[in-house]
């Protein structure tokens, strides 16, 4: 099925789009915490229509706990 070549050609653009989120969200919400509150919140929706299993949920929760985005 090679679905890892799938997902990291499909990566890209969901990491883009929650680099833009996050920026987004920076400028209205200056506190570190409240800020991973609000992403948090707002992925939440997704993974309930999308399901826990979704990859494209699965790479949102992997950057969210990463320290790269969030320390």
């Amino acid at each position: 099925m090679d679905l890892i070549q799938r997902f990291k050609e499909n990566s890209d653009e969901v990491i883009f789009e929650f680099d833009i989120l996050i920026l987004s969200f920076q400028y209205l919400i200056n506190d570190d915490i409240e800020l991973l509150k609000a992403i948090k919140n707002y992925y939440s929706k997704f993974e309930v229509k999308d399901g826990l299993n979704n990859w494209k949920i699965v790479l949102i929760k992997g950057m969210i706990n990463s320290n790269v985005y969030f320390k």
